[in-house]
C-alpha cells in the first residue's frame, strides 16, 4: 500500500513538472501556423515561375528567370561556398544553369543530375544466420556471399565501396576470385562481430591510398603502379578521406587525366586541404549535380527579443505514388520488389530547406555559425519517404508531437503521412530562443534555440544527392541507378518571411 501511494505520488509530480515544463515552452502549441501569424505582413516574400506575380509582401519578388533568379539568390551560400559535408555526393555549381535550376510555370525546381550517366549500385542481401559476414578483416569464404550478388563478381575491384545496411561503410581491401574477399572499415564503421540479414550495396565508388604527401597547391595525387581501378575516370569527382567522414570536398575537384599504370591522377584544381602525409585514401565517382539557392537578403535575429517566420510551398517527387514507402527493407527480394513498383523512386534524395549565417561583410563574425533546419528529408530503403527531421544544431528538443500528443520523448516526425510526396507547406517560428516547427500549418515539434551568431541569418534551400558517410551510408542513403534522378528534386512554390530585429 505504501508503495503504491509512493507510485502515485511520483506519478503526480511528474506530471506537474510536465505541464510546467509545456506552459514554459509551448505558449502557441494549440495554433496552427496560420493561427499564430494572423493579419501580419510578411517583410520579405518570393514566388517563382515563370507566370509568377508579385506576392503581397513589404519587399515583394517574382522569379520568372534566371536572371531573377539571380539578382534574389545566390547560388551558394555565403560561409560554406561550394563546400559539401556530410559525405553528399552531389556538387553545387558557383553559377545557376537550367539542368539544376529549372522554372516552371508556377515553381522552381531543384534538380539532382548525372551528367555521365553511369551510376548503377549491385545489391544483395545475407538471410542466412550461418553465412554471416565477418567485419574483423579476415576473408568472406565465396560461399557465404548472396546468390544476388555472385552474376556481379566479376565487376568487384579492390578499394570499391561497399555499404552494409545498419552497419556503416567499407571498402574492398583484396579479392580472391571464387575463394573469398575480404573488407576494411571506414570512417569508424563496425570492426568486430559478424554482418547478418541486411542489405550488402557494392557502390560505383573506388578509392586508392597515397604513397605521396600533398599540400594546398598541390593538383597531382600519386598512388602505387596498379593500384588505381580502371574503372576511375577522367571526370569522376575526387575527394579524401578520414577516420570518421569524408573530408569537406569545396568546390568541383574532379580528374582530368589518369596513368593507371603509373598510379598518377591529375586534378582540375587543388584540394583544399591541409598538408597530408602519404597513407591517405582517396575517393573517386562519378559526377553528380545538384541545385541550391541561398536568398541575398539577410535577417539580423542576434538580440534575444528578435522574431522570424518563415513559410515555405513546395512540392516534393511530383509524380510519384504517394503511397510509396519503403520503409524497412533488409532483403534482396524486397528491395526488387520496390523497385519493381517505383522505378523512379528518388532514392538518394535529400531536399533541405534550412538556415545558415550569413556573411554582412564583417569577416571578423565567421568565428561563430549558427543553423537553423527546417525540413530535411532523406528517401532510402530504411526509411521510404517519412525521415523527416527539423532539428536545429545546438537546439534541445522541448516538444515533439507524436500521435498521442505532445511528448518530450517523442519524435516530430511520428505525424508525417506514409509519403512525403506531393505538396506541402513547411513553416518555422523563432521567437524568445525557441523554434516552433509547422507541417501544413500543424505544429510538430518546439525546440530551445538560441542564434549564437554574431551575423545575420541567410534561408537556403537545396538538393542533396545522397552520402557515402558512414552513417548515411548505413542507412542505404544514396541513387541505386540512374532512373532515381528522374524525380529527385525539390519544387519551390513561393516563401514568405516575418521579421522584427528587436
Amino acid at each position: 500500500m505504501l508503495l503504491a501511494t509512493a507510485g502515485a505520488a511520483q506519478l503526480a509530480l511528474a506530471q506537474a513538472r510536465e505541464i510546467d515544463q509545456r506552459s514554459r515552452y509551448t505558449a502557441a502549441m494549440d495554433q496552427t501556423f496560420t493561427q499564430y501569424i494572423g493579419s501580419r505582413i510578411p517583410h520579405t516574400a518570393y514566388s517563382f515561375g515563370t507566370q509568377a506575380s508579385v506576392p503581397w509582401a513589404e519587399n515583394g519578388y517574382a522569379i520568372r528567370s534566371l536572371a531573377d533568379l539571380r539578382a534574389s539568390f545566390n547560388p551558394l551560400e555565403d560561409f560554406t561556398g561550394a563546400i559539401t559535408i556530410n559525405g553528399e555526393l552531389q556538387v553545387y555549381s558557383a553559377a545557376f544553369n537550367a539542368p539544376d535550376h529549372r522554372l516552371g510555370t508556377d515553381r522552381l525546381g531543384l534538380w539532382a543530375n548525372l551528367p555521365g550517366g553511369a551510376w548503377t549500385v549491385r545489391v544483395g542481401s545475407q538471410p542466412d544466420s550461418r553465412l554471416g559476414w565477418p567485419l574483423n578483416g579476415t576473408p568472406i569464404a565465396w560461399n557465404r556471399i548472396p546468390a544476388a550478388l555472385l552474376p556481379y563478381a566479376a565487376e568487384w575491384r579492390v578499394g570499391q565501396f561497399v555499404a552494409l545496411q545498419n552497419f556503416g561503410i567499407y571498402y574492398v581491401a583484396e579479392i580472391q576470385p571464387g575463394v573469398s574477399v575480404r573488407l576494411a572499415p571506414l570512417q569508424g564503421s563496425p570492426a568486430t562481430g559478424e554482418f547478418l540479414y541486411n542489405l550488402i550495396a557494392f557502390l560505383p565508388v573506388d578509392s586508392a591510398t597515397s604513397i605521396a604527401p600533398i599540400d594546398r597547391s598541390s593538383t597531382v595525387l600519386r598512388f602505387s603502379p596498379g593500384a588505381l581501378s580502371p574503372t576511375i575516370r577522367v571526370g569522376h569527382r575526387v575527394a579524401a578521406t578520414t577516420t570518421d567522414t569524408l573530408v569537406r570536398n569545396a568546390a568541383d575537384v574532379f580528374v582530368t587525366a589518369i596513368d593507371h599504370a603509373a598510379g598518377i591522377v591529375q586534378l582540375n584544381r587543388a584540394l583544399p586541404l591541409d598538408p597530408i602525409a602519404a597513407g591517405r585514401r582517396f575517393v573517386f565517382y562519378p559526377r553528380i549535380t545538384a541545385g541550391q539557392v541561398w536568398s541575398k537578403r539577410q535577417w539580423d535575429i542576434t538580440a534575444p527579443s528578435a522574431f522570424l517566420a518563415v513559410e515555405f510551398d513546395i512540392v516534393l517527387f511530383e509524380g510519384l505514388s504517394p503511397a510509396f514507402e519503403s520503409m524497412g527493407i533488409s532483403n534482396a527480394e524486397g528491395f526488387a520488389r520496390a523497385d519493381a513498383s517505383h522505378p523512379d523512386a528518388p532514392f538518394g534524395a535529400w531536399p533541405a530547406l534550412w538556415a545558415y549565417s550569413a556573411d554582412d561583410g564583417d569577416r571578423t563574425k565567421l568565428r561563430d555559425t549558427s543553423e537553423m533546419d527546417f525540413m530535411e528529408l532523406w528517401v532510402s530503403p530504411n526509411s521510404g519517404m517519412k525521415l523527416f527531421s527539423t532539428a536545429n544544431i545546438g537546439g534541445t528538443p522541448a516538444w515533439n508531437r507524436t500521435t498521442g500528443g505532445y511528448s518530450l520523448s517523442g519524435n516530430g516526425r511520428n505525424l508525417v503521412p506514409a509519403s512525403m510526396a506531393g505538396a506541402h507547406k513547411v513553416a518555422v517560428v523563432y521567437t524568445a530562443q525557441k523554434t516552433y516547427h509547422y507541417l501544413d500549418d500543424v505544429l510538430i515539434r518546439v525546440e530551445a534555440f538560441r542564434w549564437t551568431s554574431e551575423a545575420p541569418i541567410q534561408i537556403g534551400m537545396n538538393m542533396a544527392m545522397g552520402s557515402i558517410q558512414r552513417g548515411f551510408a548505413a542507412n542505404l542513403n544514396f541513387p541505386f541507378r540512374p532512373e532515381h534522378f528522374q524525380r529527385a528534386h525539390l519544387d519551390i512554390k513561393g516563401v514568405r518571411i516575418w521579421h522584427r530585429a528587436r
